[in-house]
């Protein structure tokens, strides 16, 4: 995935190896954020970890994470619709489907 900013890579890393493995945990803490069923949530995966905040989620390595890279803040509601595309993207493959379709400009 990209992103504007250099500090977003550990997004990509984020997506691969927990929501591709805890998809409806991570998109249920983010909604119980988001709607205030919640003031805020902890969720820690295999690699990283979310302190989900209403309107700012940290993203951060568990494990030595001056060595593995420096966490990174992004709005909550960002992070949420970043999720669902992932695993909109992720069913298209599993599926066969054009994950990109080709698009040819004039």
């Amino acid at each position: 995935m990209l992103y504007d900013r250099e500090d977003y890579e550990i997004i990509t890393t984020f997506m691969i190896t927990e929501v591709t493995d805890f998809y409806l945990y991570v998109r249920e803490a983010l909604e119980s954020v988001i709607s205030g069923n919640m003031e805020e949530y902890a969720f820690d995966g295999n690699l990283l970890g979310l302190e989900i905040g209403k309107e700012i989620t940290e993203v951060y390595f568990q494990f030595e994470e001056e060595i593995l890279g420096n966490p990174c803040l992004i709005p909550t509601n960002e992070l949420y619709k970043l999720v669902l595309e992932w695993k909109e993207i992720e069913d298209r493959m599993h599926r066969g489907e054009d994950t990109f379709p080709l698009m040819i400009e004039d």
